[in-house]
Order: C-alpha cells, then sequence, then structure tokens
C-alpha cells in the first residue's frame, strides 16, 4: 500500500489486514463518507487522498476512540470516520465482512504499541497520548504532504507559561492533537483548579477532523470527561470561518503554523482577499514573478486571530518560520504589526529557535521561532531576541532586534545585548553600521525547475570521428521527477561543466565531476527555438524529446513559459555562463565565496562552470576583481552583518538580495582593491 510513491501504513502486520477489511467495508454509508473526507482534504491541503488513506485514517480514529472508551468510558463522534462504528463491540473490535469475522488486536494491545502507557505511576498528567502515536503511525512522508508537524511539550509548557493571565480564557486555533491545550490543563492542575473551570479557560480550532479528534480524546482523558459535548474542541477554519458572537475577541491564544507555498490553488483563492486585507501581498509582479512572494500562512493566521479573537490588551504567543523578521519583502507587511483598523501590536519577545541542533519540529526545512505580543500597544524598540542552542532554556542567548533602516518594517538586525536599554534602541545603533547596497549584482545559478534528472548529465567520452559530439547519460536520482537512465550522444557545445552546492569550499571548489546541458537562448532566457535546435542541435533535441512530457509538467515552466520551447529553463541568461564569477553557497551556516574561472576540460576544451541554483553567483571582469569580492564577502565585518540580518541554515540565508546589505564597492585595480579597503569605505 503505497500513496506518492511511500508507504503511509507503518511496518505492521494487523494495521495492514484491518486496512484490508476496512476497504472491503468501503460502500454505503462509508462511500458518502469518503467522498466528503476527499473533498475536504483537497479544498485544505491540496492532496488527492484515496481509499487507502481514508481507510488508514479511519482505523487510526477507530484505535482513538477505543482507548477513550476503554479508560473513561467516553464514546466519541466525529463527521467522518464514524461509518466504521458499527464495526466496533465493546473493547474488543470485531470487523465483518459479508458475514465472515475478521478479528483486529483487542484494544489493550492496539494502545500498547501506538500510545504511550496512559494511567500508569510514571504517566505525567494531561500527557499527549495520540499525537505521537501519530507520528509514529504515519510515515513521515505522509505527515509532510497533509502539512502536520506537532510542536513538543517542552515548548508547549514555555509558551504558555509566559502567557500570565489566568483569568482569560486561552485560545489554540490550530490545536492538532491539543498540544497548547494540555499544557494549560497541566498548568490549572498544579493549583487544583476544578475541571469545569479548567474547561470554560481552554477553547481548540482545527480543520482536520482527526486532529479535532486527538485533542478531544486527550483532553477527556486528561480531566476524565465522558460528556462529549463539553469538551470545548470544534472543527473550524480559523482563517474564513466566522466566530460565534461570544467568542469575539475575548481570549488569550496561542498556536503553530503553516507554509503559505503549501496551501492548495483553490484555499489560497479563498483567502486572498486575507492577504489583501491584512497587508501581506505588496511586492510589485516583477518581485513577486521571482520567487519574492513566499509567505508564509504564519503571517496570516497570527494577524487574522489576533484582529478576531485576541482580547485588547491580551497576549499571543505563536509559532512561526523565524526568517518572517528578516527576509526583505515577504516578511515586511507583517511587521508593521498593525491591523487593518489600525489597532497596533506590540512585540513583546522573540524566541529563535534557528540555532538549536535538534529542531522542535523535525527535519521540515524551515527555522522555527516563536513571537509574543499584546494587541492594541505599540512596538517598541529594541525588542527582546532570546536565540535557544537546547531545549534547557538554561544557556539562550540574549539578543536585541532592531529595524535595519528608518522604516520600522524594514528587516530586523539582531546582535547581541551589551548595552542598557533606553528604550528608544538608540543605545545599540552606534554597534550598528548603516546599512547601504553593494555595486554588484548577484544571481542564482542555474535552475532545471525539478528536471535535473534530465540536464544533469555525467561525461562518457568522445565519439569517434566527431569531433563535435560527446557521449552522456543522464543523472536520474539528481531530480525530483521519476525517469528512465538514457545513454546518448549530443552536441559538445551544449554541454557545461556543473558546480553543486557540495563542490563549493572556503578556500576553492572541487573538480566538477557532473556536467549540465543547456539549450538555452541565453539573452533571452528561454529554450533555443525548436527550429534551431533540429538544424545545429539534431542529436541533443532528439534527447531532450525522450523527456518532452515531464519537461512540460514541471510547475515553473506551466506558470511562466508554456509558450517556449519544452526544454526552457526559466532565469538562465547570459550571467549564468559568465566566464569569471564569484560564488557561494546559499542555504548554509556561513558564508564561503570562492573566485572561479573557467575549467580547461580535456573534451569541451576551455569552458565557464555553471553553478547549480543552491548556489549564488555574481559575474565578474576579472579574476583579481573576483578574488577581492570574494574577500570582502569573507570578511568578518560582513559575517557580522549576515549573521545579524539572517537566519544561518535557513533557506534565505545567503540569498542574492544579501548585497542590499553589504556595501561591497566596485572593484578598481587602481584602487587597493582588497577586503581591508572594503572594510574601512564600503559599509557606512
Amino acid at each position: 500500500m503505497a500513496n506518492g510513491g511511500n508507504s503511509i501504513l507503518p511496518r505492521d502486520p494487523d494495521v495492514h489486514r484491518a486496512v484490508s477489511v476496512l476497504l472491503d467495508e468501503l460502500y454505503g454509508s462509508g462511500v458518502a463518507s469518503y467522498k466528503k473526507w476527499h473533498e475536504l482534504l483537497q479544498s485544505s491541503s491540496g492532496i488527492d487522498g484515496n481509499k487507502e488513506l481514508f481507510a488508514v485514517q479511519t482505523y487510526f480514529a477507530g484505535l482513538i476512540k477505543q482507548t477513550a472508551f476503554q479508560q473513561i468510558g467516553i464514546k466519541l463522534s466525529d463527521p467522518f470516520f464514524s461509518w466504521a462504528d458499527f464495526m466496533t463491540a465493546g473493547s474488543k473490535p470485531v470487523w465483518h465482512d459479508k458475514g465472515r469475522h475478521r478479528s483486529l488486536p483487542r484494544g489493550e494491545n492496539c494502545e500498547s504499541k501506538w500510545v504511550r502507557g496512559y494511567g500508569t505511576a510514571t504517566t505525567p498528567p494531561a500527557v499527549d497520548l495520540f499525537g505521537p502515536a501519530y507520528q509514529k503511525f504515519f510515515s513521515a512522508a505522509t505527515r509532510k504532504a497533509l502539512g502536520e508537524f506537532y510542536t513538543p511539550d517542552w515548548l508547549a509548557d514555555y509558551l504558555v507559561g509566559i502567557l500570565d493571565d489566568e483569568d482569560t480564557p486561552l485560545l489554540d486555533p490550530c490545536c492538532g492533537s491539543g498540544v497548547f491545550l494540555l499544557s494549560a490543563i497541566r498548568k490549572f492542575s498544579r493549583y487544583n483548579t476544578p475541571v469545569d473551570t479548567i474547561l470554560q479557560k481552554i477553547r481548540g480550532f482545527d480543520l482536520n477532523p482527526l486532529a479535532v479528534l486527538m485533542a478531544k480524546a486527550n483532553i477527556a482523558l486528561a480531566l476524565g470527561i465522558t460528556d462529549e459535548k463539553s469538551i470545548p474542541v470544534f472543527q473550524r477554519d480559523s482563517l474564513l470561518d466566522s466566530p460565534l458572537p461570544e467568542e469575539a475577541e475575548r481570549y488569550r491564544l496561542l498556536g503553530d503554523w503553516l507554509n503559505w507555498d503549501r496551501l492548495p490553488r483553490e484555499y489560497r483563492e479563498k483567502t486572498k482577499p486575507l492577504w489583501n486585507r491584512y497587508g501581506l501581498f505588496n511586492l510589485p509582479g516583477n518581485e513577486a514573478r521571482h520567487g519574492g512572494a513566499k509567505k508564509e500562512l504564519a503571517q496570516l493566521i497570527i494577524l487574522r486571530v489576533a484582529d478576531r479573537y485576541l482580547r485588547p490588551g491580551g497576549k499571543l504567543a505563536m509559532l512561526l518560520p523565524i526568517s518572517v523578521f528578516q527576509t526583505k519583502k515577504a516578511g515586511e507587511g507583517f511587521r508593521r504589526f498593525r491591523l487593518p483598523d489600525d489597532t497596533p501590536l506590540g512585540i513583546v519577545q522573540v524566541e529563535d529557535f534557528s540555532a538549536m541542533q535538534k529542531q522542535p519540529f523535525g527535519n521540515v526545512g524551515t527555522k522555527a521561532g516563536a513571537i509574543v505580543l499584546t494587541k492594541d500597544s505599540e512596538t517598541i524598540f529594541p525588542v527582546t531576541f532570546r536565540r535557544w542552542p537546547d531545549t534547557s532554556g538554561d544557556s539562550v542567548k540574549k539578543m536585541i532586534a532592531i529595524p535595519s533602516e528608518k522604516n520600522a518594517a524594514s528587516p530586523w538586525r539582531v546582535f547581541l545585548s551589551t548595552q542598557s536599554d533606553t528604550g528608544d534602541g538608540t543605545a545599540y545603533r552606534h554597534l550598528v553600521p548603516t546599512l547601504r547596497k553593494s555595486d554588484y549584482r548577484a544571481f542564482l545559478g542555474a535552475n532545471t525547475g525539478g528536471a535535473n534528472g534530465v540536464f544533469w548529465v555525467e561525461l562518457l567520452g568522445p565519439v569517434p570521428l566527431s569531433p563535435h559530439l560527446v557521449r552522456i547519460r543522464n543523472l536520474p536520482r539528481c531530480g525530483k521527477l521519476p525517469l528512465p537512465a538514457i545513454e546518448a550522444v549530443v552536441e559538445e557545445e551544449l554541454v557545461y561543466p556543473l558546480l553543486c552546492w557540495g563542490d563549493v569550499e572556503r578556500g576553492g571548489i572541487r573538480k566538477p565531476s557532473r556536467f549540465i546541458l543547456l539549450p538555452q537562448d541565453l539573452a533571452h532566457r528561454c529554450g533555443l527555438p525548436e527550429e534551431l535546435m533540429r538544424e545545429r542541435f539534431p542529436f541533443a533535441f532528439e534527447y531532450l524529446r525522450h523527456f518532452e512530457q515531464p519537461l512540460r509538467e514541471r510547475a515553473a515552466f506551466k506558470k511562466y513559459q508554456t509558450h517556449a520551447p519544452f526544454y526552457s529553463m526559466y532565469n538562465v541568461g547570459l550571467q549564468t555562463v559568465a566566464e569569471i564569477k564569484t560564488v557561494w553557497r546559499r542555504m548554509d551556516r556561513m558564508l564561503r565565496a570562492v573566485a572561479i574561472e573557467p575549467l580547461d576540460h580535456p573534451l569541451l576544451g576551455r569552458r565557464p562552470i555553471v553553478p547549480q541554483e543552491t548556489c549564488v553567483l555574481i559575474p565578474c571582469q576579472s579574476m583579481p576583481e573576483a578574488r577581492y569580492v570574494a574577500e570582502a564577502l569573507n570578511s568578518t565585518r560582513v559575517a557580522e552583518i549576515i549573521q545579524s540580518v539572517t537566519v544561518p541554515g535557513s533557506k534565505g540565508f545567503g540569498s542574492p538580495g544579501i548585497l542590499d546589505y553589504l556595501g561591497i564597492r566596485s572593484f578598481s585595480e587602481n584602487a587597493a582593491g582588497n577586503a581591508s579597503n572594503f572594510d574601512l569605505d564600503g559599509v557606512e
């Protein structure tokens, strides 16, 4: 059983057997439930959920209900998975299949496999039983596709502790399995707060029906509740669904985030008016087209729920990608910290988890942070910015953050707090050089749009008696597309040495071992006309025709180049094949800039080296100039600036826009032309 090439089931024969039975029983009311579930999943997450995934979620929902019933006798319901409840009788589920009986594992066995021990002496009160079970039960690929990552207990406890207004009810608008709500219950329980009072002080929303079921079961078990109607967790879209009259502006808020890029087209269209209303779509069309429009849904969720649910003077503590404070354009609207009616949101502090060796959400590719703010108060700089090296909190680095420019919505600069705070940040400004743009422009390397397996090749050798042809083999494992490996003959003029991310080192580069096929009109940044390819490069054209369909299916091609030749690469131009360049890796933890010149290759001759798109390049006129730029980028001064305006290891680290802050002046043969000259004059 698989979904998208990855198994969606744990390697457990009992689970496989149960899902097989459920699939056999998927008729009548089960089909109606599946259609309703499928529609919700597709509209909210863009996943075209198949019946197997539905059966797996139904089985997991059964385990949740079964555990809750066995432990405290509560009967939980839901609008999507209850079609299979008729197959459960008491604590021993028996699943019927047209007159035959197939016994599934007894409830207590299921619990021992998937749910950490409940009611034991070592189990803390109000523990999340089902979130960890969910992460073990479903594969990482499935959870990533669904955008589901659960907050660890230590982080929930810390953020709940920050919200010190105990009299105001607490709302988690994206509650998942209820981690924040359980943390609040633990906190209330320490003061022997009555159960009825606790239930009045917590509330959770989630769009995912399985998450709602997990949260309900967790809360029921934590508080010994047997009446489902009293559990304050609801299936609700916090962005689009209107709050009930009694819910408006009365809560403290907690929650976590999801990436805007992951939203399906339908949901993006539904929420687009909100992005405009809250001032989050503020990029010119050209910048948006070149990738600057990547937004984090956390920005919209925070502003939306603060607007609708946060009481005046109330506190919000929510998780979000830490990069929103330091991205130049994508976070600018958010950093105004204002609601549409001009109500201010005062930032109290920011928690930065990007430096932690073990990230709170595992290997999700996005560095996490948390924002704490108060509604109806102004942000006063410098803002407290705390950088966590580990989960203990004992060795947190106390930093401060101020805007990098006079515009308060400009990206933040973050550095160690070493001066006494005057309240307006003036005590720190003398530590921060005025930032200004460099005289150079940087570019991303060659981006195939996910088709590295087509354009990346290994060079096999010459073609006898044909000096202008070479033999190649594509590298299908290097790309995102499922492709066959093909050996072919192509014209050597279109083949360039490829510089991969791992080839770039601080002192230089490794000799490229891979090559890239560039059938590109570099002046117009699109593929060479097909007529020209047939005439001048017939072998390369025949090779590319093997992959025409997957090349046409590339997202960037369909978005930007549908009228161009099917092998076009977006934004690959003359700068990409500049003979001399300064190159560095982005998404690194430190900048490693190197000067490179053409490679002398026995088959290709002297040929420019082409960096891949995870590298950044600056075209230069000479090697002395390239060394000057590399030396400046590797200087201590630049390292300090980069560390203060970007998040090391994040997707935005070392991006082309970093030059807007570094003030690197043009190289002059007559000037000193070195990093010391830069250090004195390049940054004011």
